[in-house]
């Protein structure tokens, strides 16, 4: 798992835009379609296996985050399947394409400007890309709102849970 650097948010953008990445991602026919049962599935049970207040399934284009499923946003954030702030974690993690885990957003100075964290409040963060053809086009993570420590059987599970989408049609 790589360490969240400055480097890694200034890049953020060039590795979001790549081509090749951007393909795999509308290839799978799934950015801006309806929740599924499928993906919801998956969601919830990533909640309860973790105990988290909330787990999304989320694939990242060059504009937004579209959220495929979700379970436990807060109401203001529950109304749109996008999430159009930048950066996000999702971002981050498709960036690095490996393992995201993040156990006290307060104690790594740039994340307090992602939004999730200024406005919800995000303090503990768990991702794993979602890899088609070599390509990171989203992610399944979790989020708290109260500081975790990350356990390599925690990252194990989600790993996973995210691994059963191609279940789900990609």
């Amino acid at each position: 798992m790589k360490k969240i650097t400055h480097t890694s948010i200034e890049n953020l953008d060039s590795s979001i835009k790549d081509e090749s990445r951007l393909a795999a991602v509308r290839d799978t026919g799934l950015l801006d379609t309806a929740y599924e049962e499928a993906f919801d599935a998956l969601t919830r049970e990533a909640s309860k296996e973790l105990g988290v207040p909330v787990a999304l399934l989320t694939l990242v284009d060059e504009y937004r985050d579209f959220v495929k499923s979700h379970v436990g946003l807060p109401e203001a954030y529950d109304k749109s399947q996008e999430i159009t702030d930048s950066p996000t974690f999702c971002q981050l993690t498709v960036a690095q394409a490996e393992p995201l885990a993040i156990n006290d957003t307060r104690d790594v100075a740039m994340l307090q400007l992602l939004p999730s964290v200024a406005r919800m409040g995000v303090r503990a963060h768990l991702g794993i890309p979602l890899i088609v053809d070599g390509q990171a086009i989203g992610n399944c993570c979790v989020l708290d709102f109260q500081p975790r420590k990350w356990t390599e059987d925690d990252i194990a599970k989600l790993t996973a849970l995210a691994g059963r989408r191609g279940r789900s049609g990609f």
